[in-house]
């Protein structure tokens, strides 16, 4: 497995509405992923990430205690939301990656269309490559939170975008 998951410059960012007029948005700070790239076949590639739950950011603290609460993520009962990648395709620069994503002990099929951004040399002389995509996803699908008819202020589409950094492993 030559390619390996690099923490560093990987994110994993959200946005959604909040009364319908602002866009609230946030991070995730705990990622991690699993990735087998070896080859040039991506139909024998392997990846599975997931995201500590509790580590939303939102830089508001009594946000993000809501946020993490029984009410919406219940980060207590469900600690993860993890993606188990089963099958890839390779698009022109493009990969189209199916899936499981679990959130909330809730688990969708999901279909996500991943970008290679190339390869660059950092100044430790390790090559990098970052992959990225951004999707939406209907939280309610997944039974966070209220729906917006039931008094709650938030959105019921959440957009997600993520930037894998991955490393040369020699």
């Amino acid at each position: 497995m030559p390619w390996q998951y690099g923490s560093t410059h990987s994110q994993a960012v959200w946005e959604c509405k909040y009364l319908g007029v602002m866009t609230i948005k946030g991070l995730f700070t705990s990622v991690d992923a699993r990735l087998d790239l070896a080859g040039d076949d991506p139909s024998r590639w392997q990846v599975a990430a997931s995201i500590d739950a509790a580590s939303i950011d939102s830089g508001l603290a009594r946000r993000d205690d809501v946020l993490r609460g029984p009410d919406y993520l219940d980060a207590e009962r469900f600690p993860r939301l993890a993606f188990q990648g089963t099958r890839i395709e390779r698009q022109g620069d493009r990969y189209r990656v199916a899936g499981d994503l679990t959130i909330h002990g809730v688990t969708r099929p999901v279909v996500l269309d991943l970008q290679d951004n190339g390869e660059g040399v950092n100044r430790r002389g390790e090559r990098s490559r970052a992959l990225t995509t951004e999707f939406t996803l209907n939280r309610l699908d997944y039974g966070v939170g209220p729906a917006p008819d039931a008094g709650t202020a938030i959105g019921q589409e959440v957009r997600i975008w993520l930037q894998i950094e991955v490393v040369w492993q020699d």
